[in-house]
C-alpha cells in the first residue's frame, strides 16, 4: 500500500519528509527522494539528520511503513522504541499484537526467566523510579486500585487472614502508644453520638437477653483463675488491668451466652475486638 503525500516540495524541489523524532519535537527536516513514480508517490529518501528512509509526512499526515505486514500505517499505530532511529517501533501494533497471541505462553516465559536474572536491577529501577515520580506512582496505583476494586479487595482479606497474629500485634502496639489519644477519640464520639451510644447499649442488652444459655458468677471466677487472671489477646493480667467476658462467637453473629463461649479479655482488648469472631483461648 502506498501513500501519496501532498506535492509540497522544500527549496531543493524534494517533497517535505521527517522522522518521528523530528516530526513529534517540531524539528522536522526535509528528506532527500531516491526516487519517484511520476504521480509522485515516495518510494525512499534520506534524513538530513537521522538518514531515516521508512517515514514520510506530508501536510497533516505522517505515515510509517511496517516491517512485516509491509503497510504504511499512521505513526500513531507504532510503539515507542527509544533503540530506534526514529524513536518508534519497526512492527506496527497489530501486527506485535498477533504475534503475542501466536506465542503467549513462550513470551512469558522468557519474561520470567528475564526477571529471574535481573530481579534486583529491575526493584532497583522501579524504586529509583517512585522516589523521582511520587505523584505519577500514586495516581498509577489509585487507578489501578478502582479498575480492579475486586481483586484488591479479595487480596486483602486472604492477607488479613494470613497474617492475623501480625494484625492483632499491631493493633496491640498502635492501642498501647496511643491510649490517651484513643480514649479522647472514643469519648468525643460518645459526647457528639448520645444517641447512637444509647441504641448500641441497648440493643447489646437485648441480645444477650435472646441468646441462649447463660453464665454464672462463680464459673466466671473459676474461668478467670483458669487463665490466671490473665488477658488472652495482650497478655496482661489484673490487677494491672480489669478483665471482661467477652463471646468467642459474637451474639451479633448467633453466639450463646454460656461459658464455653466466654474468653476473658480487658476492656480495651474486648472493645477492639468488637462483633469479630476471633479465639484468643
Amino acid at each position: 500500500m502506498s501513500i501519496v503525500p501532498p506535492r509540497t516540495r522544500n527549496a531543493n524541489g524534494f517533497f517535505i519528509a521527517a522522522s518521528a523524532y523530528h516530526l513529534l519535537t517540531g524539528k522536522a527536516r526535509s528528506l532527500s527522494v531516491s526516487g519517484c513514480e511520476a504521480v509522485g508517490y515516495v518510494l525512499g529518501g534520506t534524513c538530513l539528520e537521522t538518514g531515516l528512509c521508512r517515514l514520510w509526512i506530508g501536510g497533516d499526515v505522517a505515515t510509517k511503513r511496517c516491517s512485516t505486514c509491509g503497510q504504511y500505517r499512521d505513526v500513531s499505530d507504532f510503539g515507542p522504541d527509544k533503540r530506534s532511529t526514529d524513536g518508534l517501533r519497526y512492527e506496527c501494533k497489530p501486527c506485535r499484537r498477533a504475534a503475542y497471541h501466536q506465542n503467549a505462553e513462550a513470551i512469558k516465559e522468557q519474561r520470567r526467566e528475564y526477571y529471574k536474572a535481573h530481579s534486583e536491577q529491575i526493584k532497583s529501577q522501579v524504586r529509583s523510579y517512585r522516589e523521582r515520580n511520587p505523584d505519577k506512582t500514586a495516581q498509577a496505583n489509585r487507578s489501578w486500585a478502582e479498575r480492579n476494586a475486586a481483586k484488591v479487595k479479595a487480596y486483602l482479606a486472604e492477607w488479613r487472614e494470613r497474617n492475623a497474629e501480625r494484625m492483632k500485634r499491631w493493633d496491640r502496639e498502635y492501642r498501647e502508644k496511643n491510649a490517651d489519644k484513643i480514649r479522647v477519640r472514643e469519648r468525643t464520639y460518645y459526647d457528639n453520638n448520645p444517641q447512637k451510644e444509647r441504641q448500641k447499649k441497648h440493643t447489646r442488652r437485648a441480645r444477650v437477653r435472646n441468646a441462649s444459655g447463660k453464665f454464672t458468677a462463680a464459673e466466671w471466677a473459676d474461668l478467670k483463675a483458669r487463665y490466671n487472671h490473665t488477658c488472652l489477646c495482650c497478655g496482661k493480667r489484673e490487677p494491672e488491668i480489669q478483665l471482661t467476658p467477652d463471646h468467642v462467637v459474637s451474639l451479633k453473629n448467633g453466639g450463646t451466652n454460656d461459658i464455653g463461649n466466654i474468653q476473658p479479655l480487658c476492656k480495651r482488648c474486648n472493645s477492639s475486638k468488637g462483633s469479630r469472631d476471633i479465639d484468643y483461648r
